[in-house]
């Protein structure tokens, strides 16, 4: 398993700089927003602060290779475990998550100038997909709950960093600002995890992935190799 993530991160490499090489256009962006976790406890709501850089690849008019890096801390469930009378709640963990992903994105409105003017408004709005890989280090973990045969749930020791692999499936909205190179970039992002560790716990109780949820907002700059920005119109 590890040798497949080590894998996927140099060919994440080769990937990003072979499409940098073939590319006319090229923006760099960071911004921050928050990050909220879903996993096995009682997913109450507690958003945490997170920061993100971001690199954009133009493939094509429509089409965008999206790349990302973020951290921030997932905290969720119960603090007070005493106070749970169910065992399925009856857990609490902090973690401290970054990673990287890159993502096909695909802008939802053609760039033709006879497009309507709802549809100019809304060119910038794209949708995409990929693969990732989260290093998660258990901070905190705390669970008196216990599987029907009685054995306990089983969790990493605190500490101990893990990588794995995710899904990410985002949205997003850039607003390109009149004669200027930067954009003003509005994005959310649902990290699918298919190992279901990502609070540090072992044992699968809802049979369902972990997942966490980004949301953020950025500065980004472009950089092009040919052609000209054109107005506020994007590109």
């Amino acid at each position: 398993m590890f040798l497949a993530k080590y894998v996927f991160f140099a060919s994440f490499l080769l990937v990003n700089i072979s499409a940098i090489a073939q590319s006319n256009i090229l923006g760099i962006g960071a911004g921050g927003g928050a990050m909220q976790s879903y996993g096995d406890a009682d997913n109450s709501l507690n958003f945490q602060p997170a920061l993100q850089v971001q690199l954009d690849i133009k493939l094509s008019k429509r089409f965008s290779l999206l790349t990302e890096f973020h951290a921030s801390k997932l905290v969720n469930g119960n603090y007070d475990i005493s106070s749970v009378t169910q065992p399925f709640y009856a857990r609490y963990f902090v973690t401290n998550i970054s990673g990287v992903s890159t993502a096909v994105t695909f802008y939802v409105f053609s760039f033709d100038k006879n497009a309507k003017s709802w549809q100019q408004a809304l060119k910038s709005l794209y949708a995409g997909f990929g693969v990732g890989l989260e290093h998660v280090n258990v901070l905190s973990i705390r669970t008196k709950a216990t599987l029907a045969n009685g054995d306990k749930y089983l969790f990493r020791a605190i500490g101990s960093p893990d990588l794995q692999l995710s899904i990410p499936v985002i949205a997003g909205f850039n607003y390109y600002l009149p004669q200027s190179p930067l954009a003003i970039g509005l994005r959310a992002q649902l990290g699918i995890v298919p190992q279901d560790e990502l609070e540090g716990y072992y044992t699968n109780i809802n049979g369902k992935p972990d997942l966490y949820g980004l949301g953020t907002i950025s500065l980004k700059y472009y950089f092009q190799k040919s052609s000209q920005f054109n107005s506020n119109k994007g590109f």
